[in-house]
């Protein structure tokens, strides 16, 4: 019979085995984790930005994809993919910022007009990636003036794509200082995007703390693509939020 210690070394080699086929059979060169949602690394977001690419030189449109390329930018701090606790993966900050100080500049983002676009732009993927894209992409307001299509999906091809959910609130008069310096596992929003499109810290922002925004300040809820609520149902049939946490566009 093994002793203890055998069988604890026994569970030991089984998760290292299986981490070696995972990462072996991954195009992606992504980190896993045994029975743990993928890490993604640079290699996902250079295959993203390669097929979507491949979508805007397909596309048979009679705007101007200049304006769909991808902007340089980002996350200006230091920070880090990892697990969080109860929601899969998040952003977690590596240094202090300070209330107002810029924590991602406008950063590379995707633009899908089309149904046939979008779904062009998953096929060029792996299909548990195609998963992934299909809850991070959003529905926002069209820019193109044209009323056949008031709404547009969107994918930032980022880290910022793996941030989760923080409500806003108003600050009261008296809340101020504790809003300052809320408690480590806040749920409160403690990055804003502003007119220039930067997203700033509302607050200072502790090493080891995670990026939370406020989902229902940019994804609208009633949108008119059907289509996309179709193809994210196809891919899975879990509610990560996105009924609850969306805008409501009145135009």
């Amino acid at each position: 019979m093994a002793t203890a210690a055998q069988v604890e070394r026994m569970k030991e080699v089984k998760n290292e085995l299986i981490e070696l086929e995972l990462k072996d059979s991954s195009l992606l060169e992504i980190e896993r984790k045994p029975g743990d949602f993928s890490i993604p690394n640079e290699s996902t977001w250079n295959l993203l930005h390669q097929a979507y690419q491949r979508v805007l030189s397909d596309a048979n449109d009679d705007r101007d994809n200049d304006e769909r390329e991808p902007t340089q930018g980002g996350f200006v701090v230091s920070h880090r993919v990892r697990h969080s606790p109860q929601k899969g993966r998040g952003v977690f900050s590596e240094e202090f910022v300070r209330k107002g100080d810029v924590v991602i500049k406008t950063g590379p983002v995707a633009n899908f007009w089309t149904e046939d676009e979008w779904r062009k732009f998953l096929a060029h993927l792996p299909s548990a990636l195609a998963r992934d894209v299909a809850q991070w992409a959003y529905v926002v307001p069209d820019s193109y003036d044209d009323p056949e299509t008031d709404h547009s999906v969107m994918l930032d091809l980022y880290a910022g794509s793996l941030m989760n959910h923080g409500d806003t609130t108003p600050l009261s008069s008296h809340s101020s200082s504790s809003a300052d310096h809320p408690p480590s596992n806040s749920s409160l929003a403690n990055i804003l995007s502003a007119s220039d499109d930067n997203l700033y810290a509302l607050r200072d922002i502790q090493a080891g703390e995670e990026f939370l925004i406020d989902y229902k300040l940019f994804h609208i809820k009633n949108h008119k693509l059907n289509w996309f609520d179709s193809i994210r149902n196809q891919l899975f049939k879990e509610d990560h939020g996105f009924k609850i946490l969306s805008l409501v566009d009145d135009s």
